[in-house]
């Protein structure tokens, strides 16, 4: 007989996942040990690999929810711009900034996002690779949108500099300390999703106008 969930068993395991997103955003994964992560839980070694047989286990666990997050959360974007019928640099906006409020909220778990990945084994970085695949195909929806005539050779470094934009006020929000968050990335972030929008938008097309029409350059 399988034994019983306990009540609290989810709030258990997302203190634990909040912990180690904290430790693991200030202190890097690999300086961060079990004892600690269970010390900063509240809990005991014990429980902390009730829930998480490793600590490769964990990482993987956290990074897992945070992808599936942001894509709940871009669909949700897709959904209302389709429906608000909005162009491709409103999407943008929109898109902006709903990943900049939801990675306020997240801050740690955004940073151990963008620095700790390589941490985890090929076979847990193939097991995120599809919902990071998902996460890219609805950046990329929204890039297009934009810009329909961009290539496939090109999205992926206008993706990155998309994620940069969006990245750069959580990075300062996270560096200027637990005290600042989240409302320092979410007080101005319409206004900047909507500038940093516009500047993206306007870069990409100029880029591809003059790749269009090399002459132009001169």
């Amino acid at each position: 007989m399988a034994r019983p969930i306990a009540p609290d068993h989810a709030d258990k395991r997302a203190a634990l996942l909040r912990a180690a997103a904290q430790l693991f955003a200030v202190q890097g994964y690999a300086a961060t040990g079990i004892a600690q992560l269970a010390a900063a839980s509240g809990g005991s070694k014990a429980r902390l690999y009730h829930y998480f047989p490793t600590k490769q286990a964990l990482l993987q666990s956290l990074l897992a929810d945070h992808l599936q997050r942001l894509a709940d959360a871009l669909q949700q974007v897709h959904e209302q711009a389709d429906q608000l019928d909005l162009d491709g640099e409103a999407r943008l906006a929109l898109l902006m900034h709903r990943m900049i409020v939801l990675g306020s909220r997240h801050a740690d778990t955004a940073a151990v996002l963008r620095h700790e990945l390589r941490q985890l084994d090929a076979a847990a970085q193939a097991a995120l690779a599809p919902q990071i695949a998902e996460l890219e195909q609805l950046l990329d929806r929204a890039i297009t949108g934009a810009a329909p005539a961009l290539d496939a050779v090109r999205l992926p470094a206008m993706r990155a500099a998309l994620r940069g934009l969006i990245d750069a006020p959580l990075s300062a929000a996270l560096e200027a300390g637990s005290d600042a968050r989240p409302d320092a990335a979410t007080h101005h972030a319409a206004r900047y999703a909507e500038q940093a929008a516009g500047l993206f938008v306007h870069g990409l097309r100029g880029m591809l106008a003059t790749s269009q029409h090399p002459g132009r350059a001169r």
